[in-house]
C-alpha cells in the first residue's frame, strides 16, 4: 500500500503520538498499534 513507502508514519491516538517510524520498524514492535492496524486491514483483504 501507500503508506508502506513514506519516509515517516506517525500513529496517533486519541490526541496522543504512540509511534513513529518506517513501515518496516513500526512492524518491528510485536505490541504495536501500528502493526495491529496491518494485521487487521491483510485479515480483511485476505476474506
Amino acid at each position: 500500500s501507500t503508506i508502506e513507502r513514506c519516509d515517516k508514519i506517525f500513529v496517533i491516538h486519541k490526541g496522543h503520538l504512540f509511534e513513529q517510524g518506517t513501515h518496516e520498524e513500526l512492524m518491528e514492535n510485536g505490541n504495536g498499534i501500528y502493526r495491529e492496524l496491518v494485521r487487521r486491514q491483510r485479515m480483511d483483504i485476505d476474506n
